[in-house]
């Protein structure tokens, strides 16, 4: 669960504010509901004045087609008695209809969806992480072995990328980057092992 501090009041609606612990926003304030509104408002109004003052009649004309096809389509179905009212679904209904389109996207994009992940965690742009694998020839940069699944390590001080490592390789150098002193007991465990 995210802890978040305590940060002055809206200007506007005069609600405390607070600042964001978590690692993608650290440090940042978190809007207030009515910031959000007054933003969007405003994209509103320069949406529609930028249009004359026409926007929604553009928007409609763009669809007027397919509202009007639909309709028809409707009164057809309504005469021939075809026509059935929308059914009226639950919220577990609506839940479980939602989890099971997002299970199916998942299955079918994984890579888009490692790329979702990559760029919010990391920032890394799209494509770059393909970018790296083939620079690096699928080879892993510290033992030059071929990757199943490249690791991307990056420091977790900074959260800079560095290179594309194999499971193994990436686990020790977190492992080392935790705690130093690791490498010289496993070192000295290796020779009393021999």
């Amino acid at each position: 669960m995210e802890n978040n501090t305590q940060g002055g009041n809206c200007g506007l609606c005069g609600a405390p504010l607070l600042f964001s612990t978590s690692n993608r926003n650290k440090g940042a304030p978190i809007v207030c509901v009515c910031r959000r509104r007054e933003y969007f408002r405003n994209y509103q109004r320069a949406r529609y004045a930028e249009s004359g003052g026409t926007y929604h009649a553009q928007r409609f004309q763009e669809k007027k087609e397919d509202i009007i096809a639909q309709r028809r389509e409707r009164r057809r179905l309504q005469r021939t008695g075809n026509w059935k009212p929308r059914e009226r679904i639950t919220t577990e209904q609506a839940v479980e209809r939602i989890r099971a389109k997002n299970t199916d996207y998942r299955r079918r994009h994984p890579e888009r969806i490692a790329n979702y992940g990559r760029k919010a965690a990391y920032g890394l742009p799209h494509g770059e992480y393909q970018c790296m694998v083939e620079e690096q020839k699928n080879l892993c940069y510290l033992c030059h072995k071929p990757m199943r699944r490249p690791h991307l390590d990056h420091s977790h001080a900074t959260g800079k990328i560095r290179k594309l490592l194999c499971r193994g390789c990436n686990m020790a150098v977190g492992k080392i980057e935790l705690d130093p002193t690791w490498l010289p007991r496993v070192l000295d465990y290796l020779q009393l092992a021999a």
